[in-house]
């Protein structure tokens, strides 16, 4: 990476999926400058668009704007931010982590253009049997039934797929589920986010060990969230897209409620 250089980085990811673990783990790393969640989204991007749009139209000019057209992008970003800015000197990465805004991926590659800082993005994923219990006692949640949950978690991770596609080397996996049940938590971290994007533990501001769990259901919520029911449980598993999800992520996950297990051995029968 030449000296100098920042690169935009996007953590995403459906709701109560680790998107704030992620962040937290990244931001060990005194390179990496994240704001936190993005409030008005669409009118934040659209206003950055319609900004490079006209700089891009203004001639042998527009090479002015280029020259500090990320640091405008994130700027906005921390102003869009709600609580205290965090503020890097030297960071190599800068960006924000907010849920969902995979669906923003197309925006954040048009206005992060530059061939030699193209965008990052960290993709946080989560089994939907976990989400939805943690999700459905939230109180923002807006989703009523478990078919809107499906439907909505569906395209998100049809999204992850598009953006690994589209953007090969760029789009990391933060598996939550499998951050969980690994055996060493610095070990995963290293492999899984630290050394694809170049960050060295022995830098560190704080020692992975003082990640804290502070967005479990349990203190988001102030309550464990209860077991799902029966037909919640089979409706995730049998819709054909998450069943081909569920196979090709987590079909070593065996939700810790009794109700939950044998739901594959019960789907692929």
């Amino acid at each position: 990476m030449a000296s100098g250089l920042v690169l935009p980085l996007i953590v995403c990811g459906f709701p109560r999926s680790g998107t704030l673990t992620c962040a937290q783990a990244l931001s060990l790393s005194p390179v990496v400058e994240l704001q936190g969640e993005m409030a008005l989204p669409d009118q934040t991007l659209d206003y950055l668009a319609a900004l490079k749009a006209w700089h891009d139209g203004q001639g042998a000019r527009s090479a002015l704007w280029r020259d500090r057209s990320y640091e405008v992008m994130f700027d906005a970003f921390a102003g869009a931010a709600p609580g205290r800015r965090i503020v890097r000197p030297g960071a190599t990465y800068r960006g924000h982590k907010t849920p969902r805004h995979e669906r923003y991926f197309d925006r954040y590659e048009a206005l992060f253009d530059k061939a030699e800082a193209p965008a990052r993005y960290v993709y946080c994923l989560r089994n939907p049997w976990a989400v939805w219990r943690s999700l459905k006692i939230m109180p923002w949640n807006s989703f009523r039934t478990v078919g809107a949950f499906v439907e909505a978690w569906g395209r998100s991770v049809e999204t992850f797929e598009r953006m690994q596609e589209t953007a090969p080397g760029r789009v990391l996996l933060f598996d939550l589920d499998a951050f969980v049940a690994a055996p060493d938590a610095e070990t995963f971290l290293d492999e899984a986010l630290f050394r694809p994007l170049g960050l060295d533990p022995a830098s560190f501001l704080k020692p992975v060990s003082s990640l804290a769990n502070n967005n479990a259901a349990t203190v988001k919520a102030g309550r464990a969230p209860p077991p799902l029911f029966r037909d919640e449980i089979d409706r995730i598993g049998s819709d054909a897209k998450s069943r081909r999800w569920v196979e090709a992520y987590f079909a070593d996950v065996v939700p810790a409620e009794g109700p939950t297990r044998g739901w594959l051995e019960r789907v692929r029968g």
